[in-house]
């Protein structure tokens, strides 16, 4: 996760920002970079209820009609937000195969669950039932706060239960239920190297078997470094970047294709790669092909999770999800899209 300074549409109108921009952009970058809510220092004990209020979004801040960027048409979109100060910094995002559950980790060390609502067109309208807990250490204390409970990427083990991955003190864990006690297992080699802000971002369990764990930083010749296998069986592979993005989620698509979700600012934006299975191998540098690109006028935040599944007439829906920083200049967004053939 990288603290980013809010996205400048949050603060200047847009019919004004080309004016401005050019002088105030990095005076107020600094400024903003430590505008944040105010965290309470008691941390969250146990699992609580949240109230969370969500207001529609359309995928275009300038123009309503457009529906649609890339490969992927817009499904509806939602801006999330509570009076509960723990609530923010979402990252890791799983979606239940029939799209009514929610499972999602912040970076401060909670997890989070709520059911999800559509509409009669099947579109995106609402998020409830909203709980949040902390994520708990091996010992059973809590893992909170910053330096404790980065939690950055999520993906299902395979056995029921979800690996974790964090950053600062880079570690992967196996929870049984994300309420229990996790166990450590083996992180990949040379993980300890990636900066605190900039290791593993994107955890997918292939259809294989396989976990695909992508750092966010950690710079190798050709792109950041990425490893594919399981606990004691990692090989390195290597995810290529360019134009200032850097992976921050990955999910595996029905059929097997991977997603990768990348992030960059300055300026604000996010795209979504897909991988062909077949090429996720050791050595192999990853590149994949653009499926649409969020940016400029486009309702866009700092993205760090993407979940898929298959649709109840058959379609291939994306969700993405946003990490607020919790600043108040910025937003939690779960946003809806379907891939076109």
């Amino acid at each position: 996760m990288i603290r980013l300074p809010p996205h400048p549409r949050s603060f200047v109108p847009l019919r004004r920002q080309s004016l401005v921009a050019p002088i105030l952009a990095p005076v107020l970058a600094l400024v903003l970079m430590g505008a944040c809510r105010s965290l309470p220092a008691e941390e969250l004990r146990h699992e609580i209820a949240v109230e969370v209020t969500s207001r529609a979004v359309p995928l275009n801040n300038q123009d309503q009609s457009i529906l649609g960027a890339g490969k992927l048409r817009y499904r509806g979109g939602l801006a999330l937000s509570a009076d509960e100060p723990h609530f923010g910094g979402l990252s890791g995002l799983i979606v239940s195969a029939d799209g009514s559950e929610l499972t999602a980790i912040s970076d401060m060390g909670y997890r989070l669950q709520a059911r999800l609502g559509y509409d009669r067109a099947g579109d995106l309208a609402s998020v409830s039932d909203v709980r949040m807990g902390p994520l708990l250490a091996p010992d059973g204390a809590r893992s909170t706060g910053k330096l404790r409970g980065d939690a950055e990427s999520m993906a299902p083990d395979g056995r029921g239960g979800f690996l974790v991955g964090f950053e600062q003190d880079h570690r992967l864990w196996r929870y049984p239920t994300l309420a229990g006690r996790p166990s450590p297992v083996e992180a990949p080699a040379g993980l300890a190297d990636a900066p605190a802000n900039g290791g593993l971002e994107a955890l997918a369990r292939l259809d294989d078997g396989r976990i695909l764990a992508l750092t966010e930083e950690l710079a190798v010749p050709g792109g950041t470094r990425g490893w594919v296998g399981a606990p004691g069986r990692w090989q390195t592979l290597t995810l290529a970047v360019d134009g200032g993005f850097a992976a921050t989620a990955a999910a595996v698509l029905p059929g097997g294709d991977v997603l990768v979700l990348q992030r960059r600012f300055p300026p604000v934006g996010a795209r979504v790669l897909r991988i062909d299975a077949a090429a996720i191998k050791p050595g192999a540098i990853l590149r994949g092909d653009e499926l649409a690109r969020l940016e400029g006028t486009d309702t866009v935040d700092n993205m760090e999770g993407i979940a898929a599944r298959r649709g109840a007439n058959g379609e291939t829906l994306i969700y993405l999800l946003s990490d607020d920083n919790f600043s108040p200049l910025q937003q939690t967004l779960l946003m809806m899209f379907e891939l076109t053939p």
